[in-house]
C-alpha cells in the first residue's frame, strides 16, 4: 500500500505539471490549443484518422485513400504501435489533434510511475521525496519534450523501467521471462528505438558479466540473455519484420541504405559533444566521490547527475 501510495503521487504529481502548463498556456482542456507539432501533425494524427477508417471498413491491411491503394501494416506498426491508440477510436477526427494533449498527459503520467516503480525497487532506501523528484525527472526529461511528437516512442520510454528491472531479475535469479516479455513489448511497439535499445543491452549484459557476475554464473546467465534476446526477436517479428521489409522497399530504404554506405563512421564532435562531456564529467565526478562518501549519498549522487545528464543531452 505504501509503495502505491508513492507511485500514485509521482503520477499525480506528473499531471499536475503538466496541466498547470496547458492552463498557462490554454492548451486543451484549458483551451482550444494544441501540443501537436511537426511529425505529429504531418504523421501521427493523420495515420491515426486513416485508423479509424481502416476499423470502420474491417480492413486494417489495405488502404484506399493512398493512390490505388496500399499495403498499411506495416505503416501502422511503425508510426501508432500502442495500446493507446485504440482510445483514438472514441475521439472524432476533428478533435484529434485536441485529443494529443489528453493522451501525452497519460503518456507522461505512465512514465513517472514507471521510473517511481524502478527507483523503489533498485533503491528502497531512497527517500520517497527524492524518488518522486527522480522519477518526475525522468518524465520531463529533454527526450521527452523533443520526441513527443512520435508519441509511440514515450511507450518505449515507459517501458524501458521495467526492461532494467527484468535484466536485473535475470542476473540475480537467472529468471529470463520477466526479459523476454518485457523486451518483446518494447520490440512490438517501436522497433525502430528496439535496435537501440538492443545495442544498449549488448553493452549492459557484456559490462554486468564482467563486473558483476561471479565467474562460476558467467555462461549461465549470458545463455540466458541471448536465448530471452532471440526469443524476444522471434515473438516480436510478427511487428518488427513487415515493418522492416516495408520500410526497406520504400523510398525511405533507398535512404537508409545512401546513409549506411555515405555516412561516416564516427559522429561529428557538434552532435556527440555534450553526451561526451558530460559522460566524462560524471566518470571523474563518480571516481573522486566513492572514495568520500558514504554509499547511500553516492546513490542519491549518481541518480541526480544521471538525471541532470540525461536533460543536458536529450
Amino acid at each position: 500500500m505504501k509503495n502505491l501510495l508513492r507511485h500514485s503521487l509521482a503520477a499525480a504529481a506528473a499531471a499536475a505539471i503538466l496541466l498547470v502548463f496547458y492552463k498557462i498556456k490554454e492548451l486543451y482542456p484549458f483551451g482550444g490549443n494544441t501540443v501537436a507539432w511537426c511529425d505529429m501533425n504531418q504523421q501521427v494524427i493523420p495515420l491515426l484518422c486513416a485508423f479509424q477508417d481502416a476499423v470502420k471498413e474491417g480492413s486494417l491491411f489495405l488502404s484506399h485513400g493512398a493512390a490505388g491503394g496500399m499495403n498499411m501494416w506495416g505503416v501502422w506498426l511503425f508510426f501508432i504501435a500502442s495500446p493507446f491508440t485504440l482510445l483514438t477510436l472514441l475521439v472524432e477526427k476533428a478533435a484529434m489533434a485536441q485529443f494529443m494533449n489528453i493522451l501525452l498527459l497519460f503518456k507522461i503520467m505512465l512514465c513517472a510511475v514507471s521510473a517511481s516503480v524502478f527507483f523503489a525497487k533498485k533503491h528502497p532506501r531512497l527517500h520517497p521525496v527524492f524518488g518522486m523528484l527522480l522519477s518526475l525527472s525522468y518524465a520531463f526529461c529533454g527526450y521527452t519534450m523533443l520526441f513527443y511528437q512520435n508519441i509511440v516512442w514515450l511507450d518505449v520510454m515507459a517501458l524501458f523501467p521495467w526492461l532494467l528491472l527484468s535484466l536485473d531479475k535475470l542476473f540475480s535469479d537467472g529468471d529470463f521471462l520477466p526479459y523476454t516479455l518485457c523486451l518483446t513489448a518494447t520490440v512490438a511497439i517501436q522497433f525502430y528505438l528496439g535496435y537501440m535499445i538492443a545495442v544498449f543491452l549488448v553493452l549492459a549484459v557484456f559490462l554486468r558479466l564482467v563486473w558483476e557476475t561471479p565467474l562460476r554464473l558467467r555462461g549461465d546467465r549470458a545463455l540466458k540473455a541471448a536465448m530471452g534476446s532471440f526469443l524476444s526477436a522471434m515473438l516480436s517479428a510478427v511487428c518488427w519484420l513487415p515493418s522492416l521489409l516495408q520500410v526497406l522497399s520504400s523510398a525511405r530504404g533507398g535512404s537508409l541504405t545512401d546513409s549506411l554506405s555515405d555516412g561516416a563512421f564516427f559522429t561529428p564532435f557538434p552532435t556527440v559533444g555534450m553526451l561526451l562531456l558530460c559522460t566524462a564529467a560524471l566518470t571523474v565526478y563518480h571516481i573522486e566521490f566513492r572514495f568520500t562518501v558514504r554509499s547511500r549519498d553516492l546513490i542519491l549522487y549518481d541518480l541526480y547527475a544521471c538525471a541532470v545528464t540525461d536533460n543536458f543531452t536529450a
